[in-house]
């Protein structure tokens, strides 16, 4: 993360749209971590600081 412009969570609970996401950013040089449910989104967000969470608000 030393180089990067910033540090993102992505939350979803589809695989397809984390990989495309995490790779987008990735190649913008962004640090993007992830999770795929809101309780794991939450334990991380208690335990570590990200400059914005992309959320996908249409999950169960």
């Amino acid at each position: 993360m030393n180089n990067s412009k910033g540090k993102i969570l992505i939350v979803d609970d589809n695989a397809n749209n984390i990989q495309l996401l995490g790779s987008i950013l990735n190649a913008h040089n962004y640090y993007a971590e992830f999770a795929t449910s809101g309780k794991d989104a939450l334990e991380r967000v208690e335990n570590e600081d990200f400059d914005i969470i992309l959320l996908d608000v249409m999950m169960p």
